[in-house]
């Protein structure tokens, strides 16, 4: 977030959160908009370039992730397990981008 790197998307952006956790750690980007696929991805995409180009120490696995995905508000609050339906999925290993 740091130095705008996300270009026009940056106005879509509200809030950023990191969390570390033993069994993974998530990092959260509040958008304003859910129905943007097309302004979400751009901002999925910047995301993965940064995570994938990191100088990381050499006890982090790589890559650094295993999928980014979009998840919606509405959805988050209305799940019963630990788990929401991604609206969107990128892959590290992959340009292609999965519309769940």
């Amino acid at each position: 977030m740091i130095g705008e790197q996300f270009g026009e998307e940056m106005s879509l952006i509200c809030g950023l959160v990191c969390n570390v956790r033993n069994k993974g750690s998530k990092i959260s980007v509040w958008t304003g908009d859910w129905s943007a696929e097309e302004s979400n991805f751009k901002i999925g995409q910047v995301l993965k370039h940064k995570l994938m180009t990191a100088d990381t120490p050499k006890n982090c696995p790589s890559p650094l992730f295993d999928a980014l995905k979009y998840e919606d508000h509405d959805s988050c609050q209305k799940k019963s397990g630990s788990t929401v339906k991604a609206r969107l999925t990128i892959r590290p290993d992959s340009e292609v981008l999965e519309k769940n």
